[in-house]
């Protein structure tokens, strides 16, 4: 028997594993769950011997000697750090968390800026990434989402919760982004806010969304990660999505001249 605790980054993707993997964890008997605010049920329930399930944002060090144990699977999801910005942003816009005379780049901007308790996600992050033992797994929402039952597979597979290959791929499908939202990933359309958000389900649409400004206070408060993480290997990205953003700036309001330019001389 094994307890089987699942972290993600907020606003990592939970939603591409917390409901097939919470799905099959009960149907093998690991239906005693906790959220995010209830590790001291995780606790008791541990202490009367039943089989448990815990869904958490908190570092390791909360779980004390849970962590060494070998009846615990740790699930861990992380995510490129400037899509989780944006999700985290646009999620806060959705829940109406912000005065609407704030543009969105002000509050990427806020974000990031270096008194900001954001960052202090990533922290957890990386104490989850940093262990390097058998009853631990981490995976990151890139990975997962190039084959999400594959994923899956070896999420159940660590955490010794049986699930036959035809209910595995029935159940990713039900609970897929196209089968809640009714469209494709990367098409436009309302947030669908359930336990999980539903925005777009790609990843990068973080160049949509930044200006340089944003790109480059970005890279210097979160750069170290970047690098940690294998996102990036010298910050290049930054400056370049800053320098086409600012000649996009300078493109946009030629083709502007132009057209008011052509507007007037209709007129005269």
């Amino acid at each position: 028997m094994k307890h089987v605790v699942f972290y993600n980054l907020p606003n990592a993707g939970a939603s591409i594993v917390m409901p097939v993997l919470e799905e099959f964890a009960k149907a093998s008997g690991c239906d005693f769950f906790s959220g995010p605010l209830e590790l001291e049920k995780l606790a008791a329930d541990v202490a009367a011997g039943k089989r448990a399930f815990h869904w958490t944002h908190s570092g390791p060090e909360l779980f004390g000697d849970f962590v060494a144990r070998d009846d615990f699977r740790f699930i861990c999801l992380t995510r490129d750090p400037r899509d989780v910005l944006v999700s985290h942003v646009k999620d806060a816009i959705h829940c109406g968390l912000y005065d609407e005379d704030k543009t969105e780049t002000e509050l990427y901007l806020e974000y990031v800026d270096k008194d900001s308790d954001f960052f202090d996600l990533f922290d957890d992050a990386n104490s989850w990434r940093a262990l390097e033992q058998a009853n631990v797994i981490n995976l990151t929402f890139e990975e997962l989402k190039r084959n999400i039952p594959a994923g899956l597979r070896r999420i159940l597979d660590f955490a010794e919760v049986p699930a036959t290959d035809a209910a595995l791929q029935e159940s990713c499908a039900r609970h897929s982004f196209e089968k809640v939202t009714q469209r494709r990933r990367g098409q436009m359309g309302k947030t669908v806010r359930t336990q999980y958000m539903f925005r777009k389900g790609i990843s990068g649409d973080w160049a949509n969304q930044f200006d340089g400004d944003v790109a480059l206070k970005f890279h210097k408060g979160l750069g170290g990660v970047m690098r940690q993480w294998d996102y990036e290997s010298n910050g290049e990205w930054a400056r370049t999505h800053a320098r086409y953003k600012s000649a996009d700036r300078l493109s946009a309001r030629e083709k502007l001249g132009d057209l008011l330019g052509k507007r007037n001389s209709n007129t005269v």
